[in-house]
């Protein structure tokens, strides 16, 4: 699917991969809407991106922003609660054992929609990546002694890295249900059902 004249709905795009990937799609040439309960953060970003743009649509944007972000609130705080794939999701975090769970709950849930595109034409893909160089993977190394661990054995992964997984994804029509793996920098791999199938015990 071409990027260029399409409309993106982002969850959660006021901040970190959020908001990387709105700009990097702005830059692509979409439309971008952004919810977010962050409702000061989102603002800041669509006046960001306002500033890069023509005004044909950026009232558009101005204009829905509050809606979307009223009528999703409850929506995005569960999906905070789930939250969006990671490596959790494929190798088990033994001292996260909830938040792997839920990860691999996400990959499971993004494999089953693979038939989505017969029935309604809507692909859904997934990124799990280890840890992005973020503010939040920042703050909780500093708080939590085995992500400081993690992070300092696995390395931080480029922002760049993970929007460009995004792209793939949204741009490769051939990819339905599937993960792209990020588990370090470099070093990024799309998990397809027998690979999942491949990493169980024999």
């Amino acid at each position: 699917m071409q990027i260029k004249n399409k409309i993106a709905i982002i969850t959660g795009g006021a901040n970190g991969i959020g908001a990387a990937l709105a700009r990097r799609l702005v830059l692509e040439g979409a439309q971008v809407v952004i919810g977010d309960i962050d409702e000061k953060s989102g603002q800041k970003l669509i006046n960001e991106l306002n500033q890069k743009l023509i005004d044909n649509w950026i009232k558009t944007i101005d204009t829905n922003l509050n809606a979307v972000i009223k009528g999703t609130q409850l929506g995005i705080q569960f999906l905070k609660k789930r939250g969006g794939a990671s490596l959790s999701g494929i190798y088990p975090a033994k001292f996260l054992p909830i938040y792997s769970a839920s990860k691999h709950g996400v990959i499971g849930f993004t494999k089953s929609l693979c038939e989505l595109n017969d029935t309604d034409n809507i692909r859904v893909n997934a990124v799990a990546s280890g840890f992005v160089d973020t503010y939040l993977v920042q703050n909780l190394s500093k708080i939590m002694p085995k992500i400081a661990q993690s992070v300092e054995k696995l390395g931080l992964i480029p922002m760049d890295e993970v929007i460009n997984a995004y792209i793939t994804i949204i741009q490769d029509d051939k990819l339905m249900g599937d993960t792209i793996m990020i588990p370090n920098e470099n070093n990024s791999q799309i998990i397809s059902k027998s690979f999942v199938e491949d990493l169980k015990p024999v």
